[in-house]
């Protein structure tokens, strides 16, 4: 044997030859999986409503393409065509819809499914990556019992579909066989399919695409790559004509904002850009990355990182890379797509925060970094000459039995009394006005959940005048003073109110905090 010849037996492949088949281990694998997600799902399942209030919108939207009407908002007081959220998850429920599931719990339930289903194509993509059945045990049951994955699968967001999509797509790039033609390629179909409901679930499915032409080029496989484009390209092209004609979408038009939330400072400029991906940065490192693997949503908001969490971030960070390096070879559209989901998130809007942004990329994260730590100590142990079982890293998973408990304890707790009172007006509204009444208030789409009545949001201007201008082309009946702790309701609408006490009148309240419903008079 030549001196090549043993360099070349030295050298083993980080990806494993194709995933065979299934077998027994992979099933029990799957099941152990599947009590270990059901036991913290079932736990922490409720019928309480996210608070965010984009799951209204998602959930309005499916019943409105389920009624016939359109993709409108059923919501305002005039149900005019939605150009903000993509349609695909509010297709996917109107298909559900369609069949008489018409609860908003059935889509938690149907989420939870989704999850799942997602696990199991982790599984499968952790086998093509190289790893052993071992490790991917512990990354699916890592995933399994993840706080942020699971918060939203116990809600109707459109996160798990996401993910679900978007690992399968990336799985399907790692199984088509570029020797055969794409036109008689099943998995190229399947791809094209995933890659086109991706982006339609949520706009930064166009890294998937990045991802997907960036290795057919990478490989050369032009037709491939034309296909994949032209498909992709044919399959939007109607959502981008309808929100032109709209004027635009008007997510896209937030995003391009300096402040979605102040819209009178004008649209970012270059060092706005700069800025948000700074602070982008840093926030992603020190908190959001160590809260959404480590952490249950929400429990550091607010509070300023501290120096461990600087380490956890930068060490959890430095193990994805150093994973991504192992990979790039064999699987670059992994790594594409994470690249560039990043840079999507390092230009989102700074006031934009919390794990959610994340979510769509957190079992990657979960992957990646317990991949990371397997390629280490895989290195150092064959140094020392000694075994290594990546189901050690089990032993972490004891680690995250409090968020889990957190979870659990947050969905056994009573709604806030800001937003106990806000829904109570809205139940009382529903049972004591009139069904063509329409409201003004923050959070219409949840006000409309509880009361069934069309509402809208206020004018986002700081002149009374055009306020009141603003409610009576609406044609507003009603306006809700809330205590919900945003800044925009005593921003806004307040003063317009306090400035105009004659043409309003309350008519019912809640306190502690205090919570008004008020008749509008118009003129």
């Amino acid at each position: 044997m030549t001196d090549s010849d043993v360099r070349k037996a030295e050298i083993k492949p980080v990806s494993a030859p194709a995933w065979k088949g299934i077998d027994k281990w992979d099933i029990i694998n799957m099941l152990l999986v599947l009590v270990a997600f059901l036991s913290v799902y079932t736990g922490a399942f409720t019928d309480k409503l996210d608070l965010n209030g984009d799951n209204i919108f998602y959930y309005a939207l499916g019943k409105a393409l389920a009624s016939g009407a359109g993709y409108v908002d059923v919501i305002y007081p005039v149900a005019n065509p939605h150009n903000h959220f993509p349609p695909g998850y509010p297709f996917l429920t109107s298909l559900f819809m369609r069949l008489g599931f018409e609860e908003i719990t059935f889509y938690y339930k149907l989420n939870g499914v989704l999850a799942y289903s997602m696990i199991v194509i982790l599984y499968a993509l952790m086998r093509r990556i190289g790893a052993d059945r071992r490790l991917a045990l512990v990354v699916c049951l890592f995933t399994a019992l993840n706080p942020a994955v699971l918060g939203f699968a116990l809600t109707n967001m459109s996160e798990v579909p996401y993910l679900f999509f978007s690992i399968g797509a990336l799985y399907l790039l790692t199984k088509i066989d570029f020797e055969v033609p794409f036109y008689r390629s099943g998995h190229f179909w399947l791809l094209l399919a995933c890659l086109v409901m991706s982006y339609y679930i949520r706009t930064a499915g166009i890294a998937l695409v990045v991802a997907a032409a960036g290795m057919m080029l990478l490989r050369k496989k032009w037709l491939y790559l034309l296909a994949t484009m032209g498909g992709f390209i044919l399959s939007v092209l109607p959502w981008y004509i309808r929100t032109k004609e709209l004027g635009g979408n008007a997510y896209m038009k937030q995003f391009a904002s300096r402040n979605p939330y102040a819209p009178e400072l004008g649209e970012a400029g270059f060092s706005d850009y700069i800025e948000r991906i700074t602070t982008n940065l840093s926030r992603y490192i020190s908190r959001e990355i160590p809260d959404s693997l480590l952490s249950a949503p929400g429990l550091n908001m607010g509070v300023a990182p501290s120096s461990s969490d600087w380490i956890t971030g930068l060490l959890i960070v430095g193990l994805v890379m150093y994973a991504l390096i192992h990979v790039w070879k064999t699987q670059p559209a992994t790594v594409i797509y994470i690249v560039a989901s990043g840079g999507i998130l390092l230009l989102w809007p700074a006031v934009w925060t919390g794990v959610r942004f994340i979510v769509p990329v957190v079992p990657l994260l979960i992957m990646f970094s317990l991949y990371g730590i397997h390629l280490a100590f895989s290195n150092i142990t064959q140094k020392m000459k000694i075994s290594w079982n990546p189901l050690i890293l089990c032993i972490g998973l004891l680690l995250m039995n409090t968020p889990i408990q957190q979870l659990k304890a947050s969905s056994e707790e009573a709604y806030p009394p800001n937003f106990q009172n806000y829904f109570d007006v809205a139940t009382w509204a529903k049972e004591n006005l009139p069904d063509s009444s329409i409201v003004c208030c923050r959070k219409p789409e949840l006000f409309y959940i509880f009361s069934g009545l069309r509402a809208t949001n206020y004018d986002y201007t700081f002149n009374d005048t055009a306020q009141l201008k603003f409610l009576e082309e609406k044609g507003v009946d009603y306006v809700v003073i809330d205590q919900l702790g945003f800044s925009s309701t005593g921003k806004y609408l307040v003063p317009a109110v306090q400035k105009n006490m004659d043409r309003f009148e309350v008519i019912y309240q809640k306190s502690n905090p205090d919570t008004y419903l008020l008749r509008f008079k118009h003129k």
